[in-house]
Parts: structure tokens; C-alpha cells; sequence
């Protein structure tokens, strides 16, 4: 099957967002391409769907596990305008004219992708200029800050606290609900500047993980990106970790 470069290094760079390494899958199915990715800390899980005819010539080839995103993103880059892709004997095949990069797969049956479970009250569509703000308010902080998304009286307020300093963003939310929740710096960071100029709602709520989404090129390339919050434990799980510290001890 054949892709143009610049459509397959997008979806690329948004699954490998910040440079993250982490093994995925690609499931060329009969409709098109969808693309499955958690971090290694389970705190974000990104997902890709991509319509078939995007693609210059397109075969439902089925599941093929990626050991990592951002060799594959490098790889694809080096070549030229349109990229074929094939999958052998558990390897991919890459090629553009006389170039070739063969890469080795990953067991795509070891890699499993829980569903998340999760209701959102609130869902607010955003400007691409709203996310490059929090973005840079992140920046200035170098410590991996909280970052608090904070709905009140019909508005949302963004604010990176360093429990000093704090900067804030704030938006019209007049169909939102009041809520609150906290990610951090380091997550948003990465993600925030991986999304493009398609159209993007974030939906969220008090205590639950934050969705991001973008439709892009004009609807065929939808992108979700699902981020877990902070959670602070109660007292009651806290001293239940000190009992069980101190019966480690004794032992």
C-alpha cells in the first residue's frame, strides 16, 4: 500500500508524541488504519484512526506490532514524497523508489490495550492558540508541576502552579459544569504540541482522566489522546501504606 510522507509522519509524530518509545500497534483493517499506544507508566494511552482512502492505494493487511514509534517516525522520514508499506514474515518493509528500511516487529498478541472507562460531564471545543498558551506557561517551570484545569462560574481556568508561582489561561465554559482536576506539567507538555489544526475538544471532569481529540483532514484522521489525573490517596489508603511499612519492617 502507498501513503504520502507527510500524512503518515503526522499521525507518526502524534503517536510518538514527545519522543516517547513505547511498543504499539498498527491494525490496517478493512476500513482504514487504527493506531494503539499506552506509556510505559499507563498515565496516557493515545489512539489513531485513519480512513483507507486517505491512502494512495490501500490493503487491509492486519494487525502488526511496532517496537518503537519513534525509530519507525525516523525511519519514514528519511524517505521521499510517497512511502509504500508491506508487512513479511515479521518484518516491515518501507520503501520509496531505490530506498528501503526494513524494521523487525513486535508481538502484536502481547500487547494489550484495556479499554478506559470513564464519563465526561464537561466537553468544550478549544483553540489550537489556547493549548500553545498552557503550553508556555508549562515551560516556565523546569520541576514536572501540576497543572490544574479548573471550571468555575462558567469559565475555565488553566493554571501551572509551582505552589510559588502560578500562570494562568482562561476560556469561555458557559455549557461546562463547575469540576476540577489536575495533570501534570510533564503530560502536557508533550501532548499539547502534537496536535495539529483540525478541530479539538477536550472533554474532562472532577477525579476523572482528561480526553483530548482532533479531527484533521477534513474528519479522516481522528486523534484521542486520554491522560490520567493526579489522584491524591485519603487518609485511609495513607495509613494503610504506613501499617503495611511497618509490618515490612518487622519482617
Amino acid at each position: 500500500m502507498k501513503i504520502e510522507n507527510s500524512i503518515i509522519s503526522e499521525f507518526l509524530d502524534k503517536m510518538s508524541f514527545g519522543g516517547i518509545t513505547e511498543e504499539a500497534t498498527l491494525n490496517f483493517k478493512e476500513d482504514g488504519l487504527e493506531c494503539n499506544m499506552f506509556d510505559k507508566a499507563n498515565v496516557c494511552r493515545v489512539a489513531i484512526k485513519v480512513d483507507k482512502t486517505i491512502f494512495k492505494d490501500y490493503k487491509p493487511i492486519g494487525l502488526i506490532g511496532i517496537r518503537d514509534m519513534v525509530s519507525l517516525r525516523n525511519n519514514i522520514k528519511t524517505l521521499g514524497k510517497i512511502v509504500s508499506i508491506s508487512s513479511k514474515g515479521g518484518f516491515l518493509f518501507l520503501t520509496e523508489g531505490s530506498k528501503k528500511r526494513i524494521l523487525k516487529q513486535a508481538d502484536a498478541s502481547y500487547i494489550e490495550y484495556k479499554p478506559i472507562n470513564a464519563t465526561f460531564k464537561n466537553s468544550l471545543k478549544v483553540e489550537k492558540a489556547f493549548l500553545d498558551a498552557i503550553k508556555k506557561n508549562c515551560d516556565l517551570y523546569k520541576e514536572d508541576i501540576e497543572v490544574e484545569f479548573l471550571v468555575k462560574e462558567g469559565k475555565l481556568y488553566v493554571t501551572a502552579n509551582d505552589d510559588t508561582d502560578k500562570a494562568t489561561e482562561c476560556i469561555q465554559a458557559m455549557n461546562c459544569t463547575d469540576s476540577t482536576s489536575v495533570f501534570k506539567k510533564s503530560l502536557i507538555s508533550r501532548i499539547f504540541p502534537s496536535l495539529g489544526d483540525g478541530e479539538i475538544t477536550i472533554s474532562f471532569d472532577t477525579g476523572v482522566p482528561m480526553k483530548i481529540e482532533e479531527n484533521s483532514i477534513e474528519g479522516k484522521m481522528k486523534t484521542e489522546f486520554i491522560i490520567s489525573p493526579i489522584v491524591e490517596k485519603d487518609e485511609a489508603e495513607k495509613n494503610n501504606d504506613i501499617d503495611k511499612t511497618g509490618e515490612e519492617g518487622e519482617e
